[in-house]
């Protein structure tokens, strides 16, 4: 089931084909009504005559039902999934236009440090939402790793994703594969049971990946990345890697799950301990000492300065309950909040936090 530019689909006009793969086909579209544009990922059923077998329509739906419940600003959103007439499915979700990791990296050449850690935040930030609604993602490499418009990390493709029975922490794979070969850890190369920790693993080689230009295990063929994941070690870090932060990513390539970081959560405070020590690590010029879900801005922020000083004693007025910022869109209301966000942490013993509405249509959306 393929779609001109110009044509109406459920309320969506398309707009162009964003990519192309063996089972479906990915579309930018607009919604008219909204006034915002989407991706729209359709997956052909037998009566357009797709290849879709039963087994990856149940997949592709178990995959809109766990986007569905994840509620984080580092992972796409899915706004709504249909059945189509043919019987496939076409998902509506967001619109990530900063590309992807793989298209950022070169082979050999290392990312900077700074840019380096501030994918490894986004990464682990989507991680812990994924861990704790029980998700195991499955498939982390730089191909799922997104980035909207400002550089912030959006993890993406939920396909191979699991769901693990509260209390137990891992499922059993019986043989199935579970990922990319060459991010994948030992215990799902020998199809043993597996749990968040081989998300862990894999945020490991992506790291290493990130700050060298090189994947940990080098291999020709599969039969040498089993050697080298099951007996080898991984290579050493050049030294213009801080060494604490060498340390970090090779425990997370332990071979044993039990001794690598306990969760996505224990990986980021234990950055945010080694910030404290070494402030090549710092996030930017976000302040450490109180929890926030905000990160410093790539770009300069420029100007503003009379609203920033009125914002702020307004906000540090105990008899201020809410204060509202008014104006057209792209006035730049999120930028400065973002921004006002980052300056009051020390202000506020519990941090300051930016909770995105954007989506929100009834007062249960509002809650969550």
């Amino acid at each position: 089931m393929d779609f001109e530019p110009g044509q109406q689909v459920g309320g969506l006009r398309i707009r162009n084909e964003l990519g192309r793969g063996a089972y479906g086909v990915v579309y930018r579209a607009e919604d008219s009504l909204l006034g915002r544009e989407v991706a729209l990922k359709v997956l052909p059923g037998p009566a357009a005559g797709g290849s879709v077998s039963p087994e990856l329509r149940d997949e592709a739906l178990n995959e809109a039902r766990l986007i569905a419940n994840l509620n984080s600003s580092a992972i796409v959103t899915l706004y709504r999934l249909r059945e189509a007439d043919d019987g496939g499915w076409m998902m509506e979700m967001e619109l990530v236009g900063g590309g992807s990791l793989e298209d950022e990296l070169t082979e050999g050449e290392p990312l900077p440090l700074p840019r380096a850690l501030e994918i490894l935040r986004g990464v682990c930030t989507a991680l812990k939402a994924a861990h704790r609604a029980r998700v195991i993602h499955g498939d982390i490499k730089p191909a799922n790793v997104m980035f909207d418009e400002e550089g912030a990390v959006k993890l993406a493709d939920f396909g191979l994703a699991r769901i693990f029975e509260s209390g137990r922490g891992t499922i059993d794979l019986e043989g199935e594969a579970f990922g990319t070969p060459a991010y994948m850890a030992p215990e799902v190369l020998t199809g043993q049971a597996t749990g968040i920790a081989a998300d862990l693993w894999a945020v490991g080689v992506l790291t290493q990946q990130l700050l060298t230009g090189k994947l940990p295990f080098a291999a020709n063929n599969m039969a040498e990345l089993w050697n080298a994941v099951i007996s080898g070690d991984p290579e050493p870090f050049p030294g213009t890697v801080p060494e604490p932060l060498a340390d970090l990513v090779h425990r997370c390539l332990a071979r044993d799950p039990a001794d690598r970081p306990a969760s996505a959560s224990a990986l980021l405070e234990e950055l945010d301990r080694l910030a404290q020590l070494d402030r090549r690590l710092a996030p930017g010029d976000a302040v450490l000492e109180r929890p926030t879900n905000v990160t410093a801005d790539p770009s300069t922020f420029v100007g503003r300065q009379r609203e920033l000083t009125e914002l702020r004693t307004l906000l540090t007025d105990e008899s201020s309950r809410l204060v509202t910022l008014v104006g057209p869109g792209g006035m730049g209301k999120t930028r400065i909040s973002r921004q006002l966000c980052l300056e009051l942490l020390d202000s506020f013993e519990g941090g300051c936090w930016f909770a995105d509405l954007s989506d929100a249509r009834d007062a249960g959306a509002v809650a969550q």
